[in-house]
C-alpha cells in the first residue's frame, strides 16, 4: 500500500514539476593581473600559508 502512494505521490510530482532555468555560475572574479610577482611560484600550501598568516588558524 506504502509503496503505491509513494509510487503514484513521485508520478505527480514529476509530472506537475515545471522545468526551471539551467543554472548558471554568475562570474567573480577580480581586478588585477594575477598573482604578484613574488608568489608566482609559490605551491598551493605556501599560498595557504600566506593567506592565513596572523589570523590564529592552522
Amino acid at each position: 500500500m506504502m509503496r503505491m502512494l509513494l509510487g503514484r505521490w513521485l508520478g505527480h510530482v514529476v509530472t506537475e514539476t515545471k522545468p526551471r532555468a539551467p543554472f548558471k555560475l554568475r562570474r567573480a572574479s577580480f581586478k588585477g593581473r594575477g598573482l604578484q610577482a613574488d608568489v608566482r611560484g609559490a605551491s598551493w600550501s605556501e599560498l595557504r600559508d600566506l593567506a592565513y598568516d596572523g589570523r590564529g588558524v592552522r
